[in-house]
């Protein structure tokens, strides 16, 4: 009788680590993957045959995405699952503008992680570009600066939404350098309404 139990609970653990492993595998499989092509998720009974694709996934991070998450509140407090978005994780792409004219100003769009200047004025130097940082930011949020070239005069400027947001330790240009770091980065800050600069 012991041994009939005792094999009877090695079953039932068995089959519950299969179905969650199979429900953890369920919720994400037959989904397209970013820069992936397409691939098979099922296959005929031969093995070989594919009989089911799933189609190439988009060719780019967009910013628009949502990712799912556990939040582990105790006690079944709600929510127990949210949706993080790009700008939540720091994982906004990075939008390369083509500088062609002195002064130039680049508007950065909500989902951009950040500006690369690229310099196609035909001179080694831009003399003068203006970014404007993304509107409506999220609490943490980080947003880079780069350039290919130097920069004479860079001006930052926060469009105001929200309303009165500002920009800490605000730089007045970039010199590139091949032997050590270069760029900024500032992060948004919501209780002070502004963006704090971390290199």
């Amino acid at each position: 009788m012991l041994k009939a139990l005792r094999g009877a609970a090695v079953a039932a653990v068995a089959s519950l680590l299969s179905l969650s492993a199979a429900n953890a595998n369920g919720m994400f499989s037959n989904l397209p993957v970013v820069e992936g092509a397409a691939y098979c998720s099922m296959y005929a009974g031969d093995g070989t045959t594919c009989v089911q694709y799933v189609p190439a996934g988009p060719t780019a991070v967009t910013g628009n995405e949502r990712v799912p998450a556990d939040t582990n509140l105790s006690s079944g407090q709600s929510p127990q699952t949210v949706l993080f978005s790009m700008a939540n994780l720091n994982a906004l792409p990075l939008t390369v503008s083509t500088i062609t004219t002195n002064p130039q100003t680049v508007t950065a769009a909500a989902t951009s992680g950040g500006v690369l200047l690229r310099n196609n004025g035909g001179g080694s130097v831009m003399t003068a570009v203006t970014i404007n940082f993304p509107t409506a930011p999220v609490d943490g949020q980080q947003f880079a600066v780069s350039a290919d070239a130097n920069v004479t005069t860079l001006t930052l400027t926060a469009t105001n939404l929200p309303a009165g947001v500002t920009i800490k330790n605000n730089p007045t240009g970039i010199t590139t350098s091949t032997t050590g770091a270069y760029g900024y980065r500032f992060m948004y800050n919501s209780t002070n309404n502004a963006w704090f600069r971390l290199q």
